[in-house]
């Protein structure tokens, strides 16, 4: 085969194996870009339109429940409330909620709900389990209307009443169900706080590996999306670093607290390795330590065999001079578990993924350089096929330049062949047996193929 046979060969190797790459993007389901926001106490924020009024629903991972303050709940904050004469059906039932510490309760109705996505379209999800809070404690307050929850319910086994479930029960023909968190850093009141990526994560928002846990059952945290963490290490210049290891650490995520919450006694420890800190608040929940803002340290916490590096940037929380760690520590004594809250999240990527029986699985990615946020399917793949069109011409163009550029060198040696050589004497021998002789020697001389 020559150089230009293989070359094409090449090319169209390539070729449809990109495309066959490609048609699986097109056929793979492109997730539902939902943009984020935060309110005044840093909690992620989604638009839920239902009854034609747009409400601020906080995110959790926490439930699989969704709630919304009723108009009759006096403890419920000062944002926009669900009028109850609007509901569509009678209520279902009644239903308390729990979510770090945090708790509600009310009625459940069925309400017909939407997500307002990144062009202002609605993604609907009709006859959804709604909680019409009448009694809150702290888990709706001012800057949100409600929670959308993203849990699987697993500690008290109702999936089927889950966002989740209830987009599974109504797609049979579907095994399990995606979506990915792309958190910008938790800052107050953010106008651009990241995306949720509905039903698919996004391809372009990370790279690398994805390190898979699979979700477990634990009483000490009254979450959803639990996993075992491997290890972590934390280091401060001239404090030294401590570290824990061996991959039994009940460890959750969720974005509706905005810091990492460590066992008391760790969390003690390693404030303690910082010149300057000082026990600053203690919450029913967490201890919270002022810090002093020029400290340097990072936390580094491994899921699988991938690495993940918080700095001082993200650990150190500054307001008008004054600041405070991002690393608390649980007020009960008791509690063993750690919490990622979305200064972890904002430092990764997540896919969160769960099967028809709300057994689920948690994937952790570094973050992508480029976000591809705007670009269909279609726009990719034309991108794509477009750069391997360009790479294939490239490649063909190459091999052909070399290949004449060697078959010139070959002219160019056979001519200075020809220039400088000189036939051996041979006495008595005339001038038409040197031509022969000649002849004789550039028959023997073949270009090289």
């Amino acid at each position: 085969m020559s150089h230009l046979q293989f070359a094409f060969s090449l090319y169209f190797i390539l070729f449809f194996y990109q495309l066959s790459w490609a048609q699986q993007i097109i056929a793979s389901r492109p997730p539902v870009i939902v943009p984020l926001t935060t309110d005044i106490n840093r909690r992620y924020v989604i638009q839920i339109e239902m009854a034609n009024t747009t409400f601020p629903f906080a995110l959790s991972l926490g439930t699989g429940y969704s709630l919304v303050a009723a108009s009759d709940c006096t403890s419920c904050g000062s944002e926009q409330k669900y009028d109850l004469n609007s509901a569509p059906t009678a209520p279902i039932g009644s239903q308390a909620v729990s979510v770090l510490g945090a708790s509600a309760s009310g009625q459940v109705m069925q309400e017909n709900c939407s997500m307002v996505t990144d062009n202002s379209s609605l993604w609907h999800y009709p006859e959804h389990p709604m909680v019409m809070v009448n009694q809150s404690s702290s888990l709706i307050s001012s800057g949100i209307s409600g929670i959308l929850g993203l849990g699987t319910n697993r500690l008290n086994g109702n999936f089927s009443s889950s966002t989740l479930g209830g987009w599974l029960s109504s797609n049979a023909a579907l095994s399990n169900v995606s979506f990915g968190l792309s958190l910008n850093p938790p800052e107050i009141s953010s106008s651009d706080a990241g995306q949720l990526h509905w039903l698919a994560p996004d391809p372009s928002a990370y790279q690398g590996e994805v390190s898979w846990k699979d979700l477990i059952t634990t009483t000490s945290l009254d979450s959803d999306w639990v996993f075992k963490m491997d290890s972590w290490m934390f280091n401060v210049t001239d404090g030294g670093s401590q570290s824990r290891n061996g991959g039994n650490m009940t460890t959750a995520v969720d974005p509706y607290n905005p810091n990492i919450i460590f066992p008391s006694d760790i969390a003690h420890s390693i404030h303690s390795s910082i010149n300057g800190a000082v026990l600053k608040t203690q919450t029913s929940m967490s201890s919270v330590w002022s810090i002093p803002c020029d400290s340097r340290m990072s936390l580094t916490i491994t899921v699988g065999t991938h690495p993940y590096m918080l700095l001082e940037d993200k650990l150190i929380q500054s307001d008008n001079g004054n600041c405070t760690s991002a690393i608390e520590g649980w007020t009960d004594n008791t509690n063993d578990a750690y919490l990622f809250g979305a200064t972890f999240i904002s430092s990764v990527y997540l896919i969160f993924t769960v099967n028809s029986m709300g057994h689920g699985s948690l994937g952790f990615a570094k973050r992508g350089l480029v976000s591809a946020k705007g670009l269909s399917p279609g726009a990719i793949t034309g991108i794509t096929l477009g750069s391997l069109a360009c790479a294939g011409i490239l490649i063909v163009g190459i091999m052909v330049f070399g290949i004449g550029r060697q078959q010139r060198k070959a002219h160019q040696s056979m001519k200075e062949r020809s220039e400088s050589y000189i036939p051996p004497f041979v006495p008595n021998q005339v001038d038409s047996n040197k031509t022969t002789h000649e002849n004789q020697v550039y028959e023997s001389y073949s270009l090289p193929s």
